[in-house]
Formats: structure tokens, C-alpha cells, sequence
């Protein structure tokens, strides 16, 4: 017999399932809580331990199960949510494919306890990879209760590409928002290592988004609500105010379901884009329900990526939906008052005897100038220079000159935040050698005569590889950054914290204060105090000299950073501060005026083994080959 092909054993298909289906705890998280809904349950209680590794429980006070359904739920392909092939265009159900506890039970130990309102006692399963090694009878409520042990116990490899407890931690909570934000009218529960992360009891829409994603997020949420033959939009748009540069918290959901949909992101960034600057994103919480007949969730084995049938005529409704609520938004100013931190100001007495002491004298000289002195002295903040300089009504000689030297201007940088902690002047050797050099850019020029200085915004000069076009400002923000950076990782010196007059108060999302939480140590040891307030609070006391203004704005960058890269505490935080000192600088940077001065920047950024982009990944340089040349000139 030379057949090679044979059918796969029930236990290697119900893997090689998991491996579509059961990618990490969360996956686990994600196909229980989602049953538990389809089951009717309005109370979902959720325990995991070592973020879910050795333990994740879901138990809900759903219909249950009958003993014969409790062990056919772990066959593969058996659900009770579709009969025939057409029911998959009718979907109400969050599950249908039959293949989550199949999945699951192949890749973990499993316990089952479930009970119907109709029976008298509950069926306990005990799995073990696929086996049904135990059933019995025992006491339990109506409903049912999971129990997932040691995931990925018989697949080591699989177990082995799980990331930390603190990354897999994230994905659980991740999982935990995307569903308690679909359904406000279910109490859930969420318990880690015997802590309550989070409980949220049933509310409206607008007060679980708050619950779930932190109290500040409720500022500046604007309704939408839109209901014609093609969908229905409801959920909230962040006003432009409450915009981030990062984590904005950005959510779509389709019939009471999570989804991933670039293309109608992009229209709401079509509606933002002249509202906002390039680098930030509004905060949305968008829910469309739409006839099942007219969508596709059949597509991914997550089914977070979902078809539409009318998807260009979705965008351009959302497109309206949404410009139409910001121009109701902007129209109807509101005030809100609170009853809580009101001061007590006495009322007025008339009868009282009121002193007209102070009656300064009238100005009648038509050329006086509130922002001059008498001694003929700007009065005027010198940070506003850029704004004012072109405007008529000042006198240019009053006015503050900006540097023409941008060595001055870059000690000027450095002595503003390392007073008396790090070395005033930038160091005046390259801060690398010459071997980690690009081979494209090894010979830098030697006179200012190989310099073209263009428009005071480029420069051009020959290098070995071609004719290079250098972005002045690009070039200069680069060399602050890296210059910056090095000397944070040079010193040796304690940081200095700068005890804030009045503490900022920090509130984040359950996930982000349980993990903030396990961070604060990492960022007492470079100059914060933090001191926890509860409910997802804290207070920010002190911080590191120089960044009072943005400490919290800093603190929430680094939060989402170290999240989605996995990072160490230590070097985004040292890179957020770069980051943002680099853009309090970015408009005070002199201009680069002379061909000396163009020399001595190129020379100064090809010093850099990082010199091709900016820490925002902006491209500084091109290099341009004689072909390229050529084709431009035809």
C-alpha cells in the first residue's frame, strides 16, 4: 500500500483547531464569557491566576446545560447555534462554529459544572486533553461554571510563546473592555491571584465606558444616533478636546460584537483630519447594528474582522453621523455642575460700606503699548515671540531676537533640564566612531565649498553614495535627542524629583491601574512619587525636574509603550521625557543660516549611528544617485 493520505486523529484535528482558535489565555477568556452571553446570563464572574497560565474560571447564571448537551458541547462542530448552512447568514449569537471547547479541553485540563432551572442537580465533567476521565452528580446554582487548568499543558511549544504575566495580563483585560463594552445590562467581574481587578454592575452605555476605561474618558463624549435602511449607529465620539497621541481608546462594535475595521476608521479620521493635529487620534465608541443577511463574520477564526455588504454607503453615513455631532456639539455649550468641592464664597451685603480706594488714571496716549515698559523693554513672554513676531502693532527693536547659534541654543536645551545633574555642554566628539558609520555616508564633507544651504530648510551636499538632501530641522531634532539620550545614560547621578505644588491626579482604565500598579517602583527610581488613591486613581506628588507640565501626559505614554512593545520601565520613560522636551524645543530651534553652521550639522548627525530618522521615524536625509538626477532632468 503506498497511500500517504490518511484522516487525522480526533485529539491532532481538536490541536491544530486550538491553533486557529486558542492563541493565548485571552482566546480562552473570550470563547467562555461569549458563551455565557449566548446562554442569557446577566451575572459573568471571571477568575484567572498567573494570568491565566494555571487557572481561568468563567461561571455565569446562564440556561445551563442538560448532561447529555454538557458532553456533546465538547465535540467538535456541535453547537446550538446553527442547523443548516443559511443559518450562517442569520447569525444573533456571539459562537456558532462548534469549535471553542473542542478546542480548549485538547489544549488544557477542563472542569464542567452545570445546572438547568429544570433539574434537581448539576453535571460535573473533569477532562483531561480531550478525555472525559470524570462525570457525576454534585450540588451547584443554575448556570455554569468553567474551569480551564494549565493551558497548553500537553503543547510546550505553545507554551513556550506565551509572553510575560504582565503581557498576557493585558490581553486578558483587552479581551475583558471589548466584551463588558457590548453589554452594559450584564454585571460583570473580573478576579486576579484573589483580587477583584474589576466589577461593573449593570449601568447605561455612557457609564460603563467610564467603568470599564477609567472616569476621565467620560469627558467630552459627544451621542450619535442614526437609524435608516442600511444600519443603525449609535455609541459616542470624543470630542476633538479629549484627542491623544496615543492610546486613544478606539472601539467598533457590529450587532453586539467586537470588530477591527480600518476602512471605517479612516472615515472617522476623514472628519478629524482638519481638527486635529497629525499625530492624534479621537476617542470613539462606535456600535452599528446591521441585518446579519448583510454582513460576513465567517471570515477569521476570532471573527474580529467582519465583511459588510453595504460598506461604501456605511462609510459615508458614518462619515455624516459623525460631522453632524460635533457641529450639534459645538453649537450647544454646556455647564456642568457638581455638588462635590464647592466653595463657600459669601453672599454679597449691599449695605455694606464698599472702599473705591484704587481708581487708576486714564491712558490717553493712543501709541501706549501694554507689553512695553517704560524703559523701552519687551514686556511680552518671549514664548509667544513666534506668534506675535509678524504682527505690526510691535516694535521689532522691543522684541526678543531669536539665537542665530544653535550650539547656544542646544547648551541653552541642556542646562534646562540637567541642572546640577548632568554635564552642561554636549559632548564635542562624535558620540560614536567612525567604524559604526553607514557605508553610504562615510565621507562627509570637508569645506563649506561642497555645500549648497537651500531655502534655509535643506541642505545639499555630495557624499560618497549620491547627492544628499538633509532636512535642517529633521537633522538639528535628531541630534538633540541622541545627545540627550546620551547623556541620560552617562550620568550616574540620583534623579531629582521636583515636588509638584499641586499634585496631578491620575486616573486610568482598571487594566492600565493594575498595571501602572506593578510599574510605580520603576518610576519612583527616576524621580516620581506616586501614591495610589484607589479606584483606579493615583496621586502624581513629584516628578523629575522639568517635565511638570506633562508629567502625567508622559506617564500615560510610557504606560501604552511599554505595553505594546514589551519594553523595560527605565528606557521608555528616559525616551518619553527625550520625546517631549524634543517637542516643547521643536519650534524654538534656530534657523541654520550660514554654510559653517550647515557643516558643522551634518557633521554632527552623521556622528550618530541613528541618523536616517527622527524619533518620531520621519525620514532626516535622501540620497539621491546620479540616475535619479538624470530621470529628473529628463
Amino acid at each position: 500500500m503506498n497511500e500517504i493520505i490518511s484522516v487525522l486523529p480526533e485529539s491532532v484535528a481538536n490541536q491544530i483547531a486550538a491553533g486557529e482558535v486558542i492563541q493565548r489565555p485571552a482566546s480562552v477568556l473570550k470563547e467562555l464569557v461569549e458563551n455565557a452571553i449566548d446562554a442569557g446570563a446577566r451575572n459573568i464572574a471571571i477568575e484567572v491566576e498567573d494570568a491565566g497560565r494555571s487557572l481561568l474560571r468563567v461561571t455565569d447564571n446562564g440556561s445551563g446545560m442538560s448532561p447529555m448537551d454538557a458532553r456533546m458541547a465538547f465535540e467538535r462542530h456541535a453547537t446550538s447555534k446553527i442547523h443548516l448552512a443559511s443559518d450562517l447568514f442569520t447569525l444573533h449569537s456571539m459562537g456558532f462554529r462548534g469549535e471553542a471547547l473542542a478546542s480548549i479541553a485538547s489544549v488544557a485540563q477542563v472542569e464542567l459544572t452545570t445546572r438547568r432551572q429544570t433539574d434537581d442537580v448539576a453535571t460535573k465533567l473533569v477532562l483531561d486533553g480531550s478525555e472525559v476521565v470524570e462525570a457525576f452528580e454534585v450540588a451547584a446554582p443554575v448556570g455554569s461554571s468553567f474551569t480551564v487548568r494549565n493551558l497548553f499543558f500537553n503543547v510546550p511549544a505553545r507554551r513556550r510563546f506565551l509572553k510575560t504575566d504582565r503581557t498576557e495580563m493585558g490581553h486578558l483585560m483587552d479581551q475583558f473592555e471589548r466584551i463588558a463594552l457590548v453589554y452594559p445590562d450584564i454585571h460583570f467581574t473580573l478576579q486576579s491571584d484573589g483580587v477583584v481587578i474589576s466589577s461593573l454592575p449593570a449601568s447605561s452605555l455612557k457609564q460603563r465606558i467610564s467603568d470599564t476605561l477609567g472616569k476621565s474618558i467620560d469627558k467630552g463624549l459627544i451621542p450619535l444616533s442614526f437609524n435608516n435602511e442600511f444600519a443603525k449607529i449609535d455609541g459616542f465620539i470624543g470630542s476633538p478636546e479629549t484627542a491623544k497621541r496615543r492610546a486613544a481608546q478606539q472601539f467598533f462594535f457590529v450587532n453586539g460584537r467586537y470588530m477591527k475595521h480600518p476602512y471605517f476608521n479612516k472615515a472617522v479620521a476623514t472628519v478629524f483630519e482638519k481638527l486635529l493635529p497629525p499625530s492624534y487620534r479621537p476617542n470613539y465608541f462606535i456600535y452599528f447594528t446591521v441585518d446579519p443577511s448583510r454582513i460576513d463574520v465567517n471570515i477569521h477564526p476570532t471573527k474580529t474582522e467582519i465583511k459588510f455588504l453595504d460598506e461604501r454607503t456605511i462609510f459615508r453615513v458614518l462619515v455624516m453621523v459623525i460631522r453632524q455631532a460635533l457641529s450639534h456639539a459645538a453649537s450647544l455649550p454646556s455647564l456642568h455642575f457638581e455638588a462635590v468641592n464647592i466653595v463657600d464664597i459669601p453672599a454679597y451685603n449691599i449695605n455694606e460700606t464698599v472702599s473705591n480706594d484704587y481708581d487708576p488714571d486714564a491712558i490717553d496716549d493712543p501709541n501706549y503699548n501694554p507689553f512695553i515698559d517704560p524703559s523701552g523693554k519687551s514686556s511680552f513672554p518671549s514664548s509667544s515671540y513666534t506668534s506675535f513676531s509678524n504682527s505690526s502693532s510691535f516694535a521689532e527693536a522691543s522684541l526678543p531676537r531669536p539665537k542665530s547659534d544653535w550650539q547656544q541654543s542646544f547648551d541653552s536645551f541642556t542646562n534646562e533640564r540637567f541642572t546640577a545633574q548632568l554635564p552642561s555642554q554636549p559632548p564635542t566628539q562624535p558620540l560614536f566612531t567612525s567604524d559604526e558609520l553607514s557605508d553610504s555616508i562615510q565621507q562627509t564633507p570637508s569645506t563649506p565649498n561642497t555645500i549648497l544651504l537651500f531655502d534655509g530648510n535643506f541642505i545639499l551636499t555630495p557624499l560618497s553614495g549620491g547627492l544628499a538632501v538633509i532636512d535642517v530641522q529633521r537633522a538639528q531634532q535628531r541630534f538633540m535627542f541622541d545627545t540627550f539620550m546620551h547623556e541620560l545614560s552617562q550620568t550616574k547621578t540620583e534623579a531629582m524629583p521636583q515636588r509638584l505644588l499641586i499634585p496631578q491626579v491620575l486616573n486610568l482604565s482598571p487594566s492600565d491601574a493594575l498595571f501602572f500598579d506593578e510599574l510605580i517602583p520603576n518610576f519612583e527610581s527616576v524621580g516620581f512619587e506616586i501614591s495610589p488613591l484607589g479606584a483606579d486613581a493615583f496621586s502624581i506628588l513629584s516628578v523629575p525636574l522639568g517635565i511638570e507640565a506633562e508629567a502625567s501626559e508622559i506617564l500615560l505614554e510610557v504606560i501604552q509603550k511599554i505595553k505594546e512593545t514589551d519594553g523595560t520601565p527605565e528606557e521608555e520613560l528616559a525616551t518619553a521625557i527625550a520625546i517631549s522636551f524634543l517637542n516643547r524645543k521643536a519650534r524654538s530651534i534656530p534657523p541654520v543660516t550660514t554654510l559653517q553652521q550647515a557643516e558643522e550639522l551634518i557633521a554632527q548627525l552623521f556622528s550618530l549611528t541613528d541618523n536616517y530618522l527622527t524619533p518620531s521615524g520621519r525620514p532626516i536625509f535622501r540620497i539621491l544617485q546620479p540616475t535619479e538626477i538624470r530621470n529628473l532632468i529628463g
